[in-house]
């Protein structure tokens, strides 16, 4: 009898044992990232997003050259207001690929990473004009503020819209030649980083762990620094100044003089919720947002971060569509300080908390 209940009794708990790697596989799931298709994630950011987006700048930057040489050519101001449409189709490119700073985009050799190198604000115009009056080359040194796309806006537009002024100082020959090669270096470095996607591409995607210097790792620190430099150097710095400075410094935005710096806000602000969602256009593919439901934390994560990203939105929606952030910090600071800490409420979800639910190393400040 005593026989039969022990039989009985290990009967049940095999049954019962059996019972628990079901539940385990199941939890394993939706807690390990390792489950999800990290390789496809990659596959979808390199051939979708970041690739295409470094093609459409290097386009748009051919395009700036030739607009520039017709200019050259043809000094008139029809030709002028084609170069300064032609520059801010640019601009607006560039801010598509201003997270993907890494890769062939990223720090080599003497050369800065590529938003150091054409994204640097604001412009030094003392060491423009010394370097025009007389006749030197861009500077390649540290001064990353005399070149590059902010440089080039300095010399054809005028901050109160006066494009006579503009064109008669660009027929000076000095000052039209200093165009030409501050575009045809923003090309080169474009150029560069477009042909070193080509071989940079399947390195990005077969480097799928999570380990500092993985791709995830460095598109994830990519994403945090480029919200960190639209937050801080594009809203806080005009807004409250700099360091040891009093009071709002409303000339220090983004394309001053152009004012156009509020359009280039929105653009980049986009272009991070692309990469948040894998979104090519009004499609979502395989992004962060994915990544993050497969991990423990990882959904409530998403829906603070969708919930804060709107909130973001709706603080860019209470800013004049056609305004400059310039003129808004003059005349309606408040919503501008309410875009100022929506984007301050954002910090911790993809900092912090991104980085800790993910395993994620942050290597930015």
């Amino acid at each position: 009898m005593q026989r039969l209940r022990f039989t009985f009794l290990l009967s049940l708990a095999a049954a019962m044992l059996s019972l628990i790697p079901a539940c385990t596989s199941s939890n394993l799931e939706v807690e390990k990232p390792e489950q999800f298709a990290l390789k496809d994630m990659l596959r979808h950011y390199a051939d979708d997003l970041i690739i295409p987006s470094f093609k459409e700048l290097q386009t748009n930057v051919n395009t700036l050259q030739q607009a520039a040489e017709t200019l050259a050519a043809q000094p008139t101001l029809a030709n002028l207001s084609a170069l300064q449409t032609t520059w801010t189709k640019t601009h607006l490119a560039f801010q598509s690929v201003n997270a993907y700073n890494f890769g062939p985009a990223g720090k080599s050799g003497s050369r800065k990473n590529l938003v150091q190198e054409i994204g640097t604000f604001p412009t030094d115009i003392r060491e423009m004009e010394i370097t025009i009056a007389k006749g030197l080359p861009v500077p390649n040194d540290e001064n990353y503020g005399a070149r590059g796309m902010l440089a080039i806006e300095y010399l054809i537009f005028d901050v109160n819209g006066d494009n006579q002024r503009i064109l008669d100082g660009l027929i000076t020959a000095s000052r039209e030649v200093y165009l030409r090669k501050q575009i045809a270096n923003v090309k080169t470095q474009v150029d560069s980083v477009v042909t070193g996607w080509a071989t940079y591409r399947d390195t990005f995607i077969n480097s799928d762990g999570t380990a500092v210097g993985s791709s995830i790792s460095e598109l994830y620190n990519g994403l945090v620094q480029s919200f960190e430099d639209l937050k801080n150097r594009k809203v806080d710095l005009p807004l409250d100044g700099s360091a040891g400075q009093q009071g709002p410094q409303p000339t220090l935005v983004e394309a001053y003089y152009s004012g156009k710096s509020l359009e280039f806000i929105r653009a980049h602000f986009t272009a991070l919720e692309d990469i948040w969602r894998g979104r090519v256009g009004q499609q979502d593919g395989l992004g962060f947002d994915n990544y993050l439901q497969t991990v423990r934390g990882g959904p409530a994560l998403v829906s603070s971060t969708d919930t804060q990203f709107a909130a973001i939105r709706q603080a860019l929606a209470g800013l004049g569509e056609t305004s400059s952030l310039t003129k808004e910090i003059q005349n309606n600071r408040p919503k501008v300080e309410k875009l100022q800490t929506e984007l301050q409420n954002n910090t911790r979800y993809l900092k912090s908390d991104m980085s800790s639910v993910l395993g994620l190393t942050l290597t930015v400040q």
